[in-house]
């Protein structure tokens, strides 16, 4: 089995350690609007997710957060806006996805 520094498992490890992060940001950034969160399996990383019927507040809460988070937007289309981190001090990667809803074409 695989350890990191210590006792506990690798996978565990970096569990606790995206939990520990995923706490940090929610406490520090209180005052945005609620997203859904992900810890991922893997490492330490974590997905945000934005969804919304209006596609305004969906592109207006992913600019709130990724500013606040000092993301990198990667991707910005009609139907997908995403930004990502590079390894921030914690080493935890954060991505940042939004799906604005899908516009009639007419």
């Amino acid at each position: 089995m695989t350890r990191a520094t210590g006792t506990l498992p690798d996978s565990l490890h970096w569990q606790r350690r995206a939990t520990q992060t995923l706490a940090a940001i929610l406490r520090v950034h209180a005052d945005l609007d609620p997203i859904a969160w992900q810890i991922e399996p893997h490492g330490c990383h974590l997905t945000g997710l934005i969804i919304g019927s209006d596609g305004v507040v969906v592109e207006r809460r992913f600019a709130e957060w990724a500013t606040a988070l000092r993301l990198r937007v990667v991707e910005q289309d009609p139907d997908l806006l995403r930004a990502i981190s590079s390894r921030c001090a914690v080493d935890c990667r954060i991505n940042l996805i939004a799906l604005p809803p899908r516009k009639d074409p007419t």
